[in-house]
């Protein structure tokens, strides 16, 4: 990667199919004490209508939640692109 994010991995339910991480430090709005204690969740269920599966990416943290929201959405949105391209082959 591009050591821009520094994560933790916090939480991994296999059975669940969940992972929980922290950002420990980040670009942007992550920089310095702006953003705190963020947190994030990936759950993926499957979609009982087809063989698909549901993504469910949630986050937490304190401190201003516009520019965090703004800056980490669109990188959220398009790592699920590049995984569903991935999954399609």
């Amino acid at each position: 990667m591009n050591d821009a994010f520094h994560e933790t991995l916090l939480e991994v339910d296999e059975a669940g199919h969940t992972i929980k991480y922290s950002i420990d430090a980040g670009p942007g709005p992550l920089e310095g004490d702006g953003v705190t204690n963020y947190v994030g969740s990936v759950q993926i269920r499957p979609v009982t209508d087809s063989s698909g599966s549901f993504v469910e990416w949630a986050s937490d943290w304190d401190g201003e939640h516009t520019p965090c929201h703004d800056f980490c959405g669109p990188i959220y949105v398009a790592l699920l692109g590049d995984m569903k391209a991935s999954l399609e082959g």
